[in-house]
């Protein structure tokens, strides 16, 4: 998920949970556990997820990081559909939640997560998780581990992989996503601004040149060479 990689109140984003949960009347039991591990993880209560993942240790670490991360950014769901089934024993389960991390980058959309989960005799054996994050949240952790390593290696130490703390990650990424987007905007107004001004070159013309010489191809053409040799892209501060 985005790497795969992101509260309102408790009791607010439960009673949001309960609603949107899907009625279970024609579920059959492995779509029940589907259903409930979803019901677990946004509770945002880790015991409950842990026993959801009971049957899947390997899977523990990283849903429980997740968790965490959701938490911590806010996570509200705005959709959640029922949980399917894509194979005789895959299950996918898609949620689209409002978050802090979108909101940071100023995108026009909200993100699809979608958890993964594999069943076996109707226990949830393993889960993953994907999610259709727009290209800014990739440049700009990318971004964030050329500019801010120290989030990297703080915080968000033991990324998706179990790390201790999950919460101050997220928020951490949150600020940094905040000054993406700042510095993305700084360097557009000072292109745009470049692109109005006229070149050195094309100021002497105008100073020193008749006004009929400007009509000839080749001053015209010298004056563009001019302009394009000025011109300097920003470098892209992404990794």
């Amino acid at each position: 998920m985005r790497f795969l990689p992101m509260v309102a109140l408790l009791s607010s984003l439960a009673g949001c949970v309960g609603a949107g949960q899907p009625q279970g009347a024609s579920l059959n039991p492995s779509q029940v556990a589907a259903e409930k591990l979803i019901d677990a993880f946004y509770s945002y209560d880790p015991r409950q997820l842990l026993a959801a993942l009971a049957d899947a240790p390997a899977s523990q670490p990283q849903l429980l990081f997740y968790q965490g991360w959701a938490e911590g950014g806010n996570y509200a769901i705005i959709n959640r559909a029922p949980c399917q089934f894509v194979g005789e024993r895959e299950i996918t389960c898609a949620i689209t939640v409002r978050d802090d991390l979108i909101a940071a980058l100023g995108t026009s959309y909200w993100v699809t997560d979608k958890f993964h989960l594999t069943i076996r005799e109707g226990q949830i054996v393993q889960v993953s998780n994907t999610s259709n994050d727009p290209p800014e949240f990739d440049l700009a952790l990318n971004w964030l581990r050329q500019e801010r390593p120290s989030i990297m290696a703080g915080p968000c130490r033991g990324f998706f992989a179990g790390g201790p703390t999950p919460k101050d990650c997220v928020r951490a990424v949150v600020e940094g996503f905040k000054a993406y987007r700042a510095s993305t905007q700084s360097n557009q107004s000072s292109q745009s601004d470049r692109s109005k001004r006229p070149s050195f070159n094309a100021r002497c013309m105008t100073a020193s040149v008749p006004n009929e010489y400007h009509l000839k191809n080749e001053k015209l053409a010298f004056g563009r060479a001019g302009n394009e040799s000025e011109r300097q892209e920003p470098d892209a501060k992404l990794s």
